[in-house]
């Protein structure tokens, strides 16, 4: 984990993508090409993308697994 100094954390993290282009910098790589690729990968539409398809993996995952208990368990009960 990587700690960000104080005077800098504050300024860094305003800026769009400011840890990771830190981190970027921190590796050696130069920050004129970092930055562009990484505020033009995370956009709004990204992000709410993102986000959808996330919260819709772990419904699917919830409901597998519910399903697998309410199975084992209804099987169970019914015997």
């Amino acid at each position: 984990m990587v700690v960000l100094p104080r005077h800098r954390a504050g300024v860094l993290r305003a800026q769009s993508g400011g840890f990771l282009i830190f981190s970027a910098v921190e590796d050696g790589q130069d920050e004129a090409v970092v930055r562009p690729r990484i505020t033009q990968f995370f956009t709004p539409f990204n992000y709410a993308s993102m986000s959808f398809f996330a919260l819709l993996a772990a419904g699917v995952a919830n409901s597998l697994i519910i399903g697998a208990i309410h199975h084992k368990l209804l099987r169970r009960a019914m015997r």
